[in-house]
């Protein structure tokens, strides 16, 4: 139960604002999760966490770059990614749906192995 519900549970009357800044500290106390970093989960053998998925842009930015560097490799990375943009832009509805299902697996894959 957050601190909010539980303070509306209760008449204001009953609360000033003293307690509740004690009881809103408590909540937060207990409702904290325990952070490994990525150091200590390799020290004590623990599983790294999965990677977050990419975003529709850059699954496309991926595919589309290793192409524009074969036929114009002469390009700046600045430059390359102005014309992936131009595309993603010009691309139409279907075609971007494709891209953002492959994300939504990847996105649904991710939170349940999380």
């Amino acid at each position: 139960m957050s601190i909010y519900k539980f303070f509306n549970l209760y008449s204001y009357s009953r609360l000033n604002y003293t307690d509740f800044f004690h009881l809103s500290f408590f909540f937060k106390c207990n409702e904290q999760q325990a952070w490994i970093s990525n150091k200590q989960r390799v020290e004590f053998g623990l599983p790294l966490p999965p990677k977050k998925p990419l975003t529709g842009f850059f699954e496309f930015a991926q595919i589309r770059r290793p192409e524009l560097l074969q036929t114009q490799p002469h390009l700046s990375q600045q430059e390359i990614m102005k014309l992936i943009a131009k595309d993603w832009h010009n691309l139409n509805t279907e075609q971007k749906l494709l891209v953002k299902n492959k994300r939504m697996d990847k996105t649904y894959s991710y939170r349940v192995d999380a």
